[in-house]
């Protein structure tokens, strides 16, 4: 080491402070607040702006809307619930739209303008 001369003093810690950055990059990295995958649309569309998905009911309040989806869900049923331009609308696959329509005409405790597609007034 003494063919580097006056400089091999530097040298020790400038490979500590080189490791401490390193280390210190590599924790923010992994400590780091997570970006979602998926990112929520905050913008408004038309109910048959969802691709495959189907609406099949109308309800007028989010606590009736909700009241849907999990009657649905508890009969197997994936239901998805979203604000449209038209209101808000419970969106089912297409080879469950009949079973859908089926359930909720069986379920007389909500309102007849619950139904896609009806007009409450």
């Amino acid at each position: 080491m003494s063919s580097w001369g006056s400089f091999s003093y530097i040298f020790g810690p400038l490979i500590a402070a080189f490791v401490i950055t390193v280390l210190v990059l590599v924790l923010r990295w992994s400590h780091a607040r997570p970006s979602p995958l998926v990112t929520k649309s905050k913008k408004i569309t038309p109910a048959n702006d969802y691709g495959l998905l189907v609406p099949v009911a109308a309800p007028p309040t989010q606590r009736e809307a909700q009241k849907l989806v999990n009657l649905l869900g508890s009969r197997s049923i994936k239901a998805t619930l979203t604000n449209t331009t038209d209101g808000l609308r419970i969106l089912v696959w297409p080879h469950e739209v009949t079973r859908a329509n089926q359930i909720l005409s069986r379920d007389t405790t909500a309102p007849s303008s619950r139904r896609a597609g009806t007009n409450p007034s």
